[in-house]
């Protein structure tokens, strides 16, 4: 699978499980906003810049909103706002279209301000697309982000715990209504993510009298970046 196809096929499925992982798509300011900007850059007369569009996928423990971006002399910032805190992890996805100096692709930075404090985020440089303008993706949390994967379990299941047994992520599941995915972090997922990305992956299913083993496979956008786990296409599981 080429990287394009990769990046576009992980879009794609991540945009149809709004509302099944707590996904909050917070909508982005445009850019001739300037109530939503700071420009703190000192501009040179032989400063190159370019316009794209960033994605950014913040995974936070509670809620969260995107306010604005700065285009500071270190690089972009990112802000978000928290609105309220949570156990689990969510979420939120945006896309900002930019103006920038050559350069700054590689030097983002997200923060989350809770209660007047600033709080730093880690941020992975995900795959991007070479459309026209670019599309640049970017991965970030205040938590290590190797650790996290997000799960999307088989129809009318619940993700429960994950372990790692014999070369295989075993990812166990409860009976449910719906499909209900969840966004773990574990260190489970960043000591075997070369065996998570050879999609050595199988849900085991609870369904009271019988257990159905279903093989997953990792969809991922970058080396260092949460893999999207799901049941692999037309493996429909074998009862154990």
């Amino acid at each position: 699978m080429k990287l394009t196809r990769k990046v576009i096929v992980f879009l794609i499925v991540i945009t149809a499980v709004v509302g099944c992982i707590g996904e909050n798509n917070s909508k982005s300011p445009p850019l001739t906003s300037q109530s939503s900007q700071t420009f703190s850059v000192s501009v040179s007369r032989n400063e190159t810049y370019k316009t794209a569009y960033f994605t950014v996928f913040l995974y936070y423990p509670g809620e969260v909103k995107y306010t604005s971006y700065e285009l500071k002399n270190t690089g972009i910032l990112f802000k978000f706002e928290q609105l309220s805190g949570s156990n689990s992890l969510k979420l939120t996805k945006i896309r900002q279209l930019v103006k920038f100096p050559n350069g700054y692709e590689d030097k983002v930075q997200v923060v989350v301000i809770s209660n007047g404090t600033i709080k730093y985020c880690n941020v992975v440089r995900g795959l991007g697309q070479p459309t026209v303008p670019p599309r640049y993706i970017y991965h970030a949390s205040p938590l290590n982000i190797e650790t996290i994967a997000i799960i999307l379990p088989p129809e009318n299941s619940t993700v429960q715990e994950i372990n790692f047994d014999n070369g295989t992520l075993i990812i166990n599941c409860l009976k449910n209504k719906g499909t209900h995915g969840k966004i773990v972090s574990s260190e489970i997922i960043k000591e075997h993510r070369k065996e998570i990305f050879k999609d050595r992956i199988t849900f085991h299913v609870n369904y009271g009298n019988k257990t159905v083993k279903i093989k997953g496979c990792a969809i991922y956008n970058g080396e260092k970046a949460p893999p999207l786990i799901m049941p692999c296409r037309g493996d429909s599981g074998n009862t154990k």
